[in-house]
């Protein structure tokens, strides 16, 4: 274990590791906003221009002649990394009659899973903004237009954000929609007339609908929160996205958790980023997990407190696009 400054306990450094393959499924933040490690807590990057994809030089070179010059342009943009924490209480009494697992352990989890689940709704708030994206990436859909409408055209809809992802130089990879508009869409007549005459009726699968809209990935955001009392919902509804999201590594989550942890290299392109700042104090990789005796020894409890540092960016608005009311509201 790694001794941090005093007064804070100790860190973790088995339970650090533990958090960062620990997932609460599915989120889309992720996929989305894949995590670029940073050394310092706020920076600037570069952001490159988009001469690679310019013919304004003449290449025809007469013999004896100099070359024609060209450059790329940088300009620059900045990110700062906020400390996510939450922390509990183990009391002594507890701890000693709990014997389905490992206290300390479980409660990590479910300080992560909540931290996660913060992140799921950033993420969701920068996504669903439709002046986050670049002009002529959102498409709002109204009355029959709607895919809960029997004559709507939801594969020509998705056509046109293929049309509009492809101007990057990218071929969009990734259509996430919410849970009800899954359900539409698994169901609409449109896309189950491709398989009228090979699968046997009933609503389609995930993979069936992608194949019916011509994309190479369906995500279905299915993650729900608690309202604080007994009742469930959904954190995402009415949404669908369509966008390029870049390859990434990862690990399967720990504990039976589901879903990878996604990196993304700086240069790569994608529509946001996660900068997530691996030097942080009292952390590993930007995940920490500190452990303290509580201060007053006649609570004989620990304080376990669980820490993230990340920054959710939008950087490349034009490789994602968003679709605006899919449905109509039930």
């Amino acid at each position: 274990m790694r001794v941090v400054p005093p007064l804070t306990g100790h860190l973790d450094m088995a339970l650090s590791n533990f958090i960062k393959g620990y997932r609460n499924a599915p989120m889309f933040q992720d996929r989305a906003f894949p995590r670029l490690p940073v050394l310092r807590r706020s920076d600037v990057y570069w952001v490159y221009g988009k001469e690679n994809l310019q013919n304004t030089e003449q290449t025809l070179r007469a013999f004896g002649n100099a070359a024609s010059e060209t450059r790329f342009t940088m300009s620059t943009e900045s990110y700062n990394v906020h400390s996510n924490a939450l922390k509990a209480t183990i009391a002594d009494e507890d701890r000693d009659t709990y014997t389905v697992g490992d206290l300390t352990m479980d409660t990590v989890a479910m300080l992560q899973d909540k931290n996660v689940l913060a992140r799921e709704y950033r993420v969701k708030a920068l996504v669903t903004t439709s002046g986050n994206y670049a002009s002529g990436n959102t498409l709002s859909l109204s009355g029959t237009s709607q895919w809960s409408d029997d004559t709507s055209d939801p594969r020509g809809d998705v056509s046109k954000a293929m049309a509009r992802i492809r101007l990057t130089g990218q071929n969009g990879n990734l259509l996430a929609v919410s849970d009800d508009v899954f359900e539409i869409l698994r169901n609409h007549p449109q896309l189950k007339d491709t398989f009228k005459y090979t699968v046997a009726a009933g609503p389609l699968n995930v993979a069936q609908v992608a194949q019916a809209l011509g994309v190479p990935e369906v995500f279905v955001c299915s993650a729900v929160s608690n309202d604080g009392t007994a009742t469930n919902g959904f954190i995402w509804s009415n949404f669908a996205w369509f966008g390029y999201v870049p390859p990434s590594v990862g690990a399967p989550g720990l504990l039976g958790g589901v879903g990878t942890e996604g990196r993304v290299g700086p240069r790569q392109l994608s529509f946001g980023k996660s900068f997530t700042w691996t030097s942080a104090p009292g952390t590993i990789d930007g995940y920490g997990v500190v452990i303290a005796r509580a201060a007053d020894p006649t609570q004989k409890a620990d304080i376990v407190g669980v820490d993230w540092y990340t920054d959710e960016k939008i950087t490349g608005s034009d490789c994602g696009f968003l679709f605006t009311t899919p449905i109509a509201a039930s």
